[in-house]
């Protein structure tokens, strides 16, 4: 929780420098600088907190149609009716699901019937979420693009964690 009502406090994560040593004081002044802090009465700084693992506390899966996307911490439910199972976790590149736009086009994904021949082009891949869903539901020739090169990365780590076959995956950061 970034936000924890029975205090009335709002976590922070700021990022300093090993070197650079900062006070509260120091700390509220410069915060102060860009947002109006009058209402604050006391800031505590905590280095102990591991802000990936808080983070991913509050990522809980989602079930779009016939897709369940969740990380790899998670188990998909058992439930009656079947879906594709996709394993995402959060990170640097854009793309877990949880975004509406990327709802949206997952519901879409999921009412299509795709061939052997067709082909899907997932530009801004981030993670690689949306031509991961497409391969599992059928698509085979998926061409992922970004221009972020983590984003590439983490698309192609995305693909083999969930089991997709490379040899028609085609994975760049540069369009020509």
């Amino acid at each position: 929780k970034l936000w924890n009502k029975k205090k009335n406090s709002i976590y922070l994560y700021i990022k300093a420098l090993a070197s650079n040593s900062i006070n509260s004081s120091q700390l509220l002044e410069s915060i102060n600088k860009t947002i109006d802090i009058s209402l604050v009465e006391e800031i505590e700084l905590d280095n102990n907190i591991d802000w990936v693992k808080k983070s991913n506390s509050n990522y809980k899966p989602i079930l779009v149609n016939n897709l369940w996307i969740g990380a790899d911490w998670h188990t998909p439910p058992k439930k009656k009716l079947s879906f594709t199972s996709i394993k995402i976790n959060p990170g640097m590149a854009f793309g877990t699901g949880l975004h509406e736009t990327t709802k949206l086009c997952l519901e879409s994904l999921s009412s299509i019937k795709y061939f052997d021949n067709d082909s899907f082009l997932d530009c801004g891949c981030g993670s690689g979420i949306l031509g991961i869903s497409a391969y599992l539901l059928g698509c085979k020739n998926i061409t992922f693009v970004d221009n972020d090169e983590i984003s590439i990365k983490t698309a192609k780590r995305n693909c083999i964690k969930n089991n997709c076959l490379l040899q028609n995956l085609f994975f760049t950061s540069k369009i020509s």
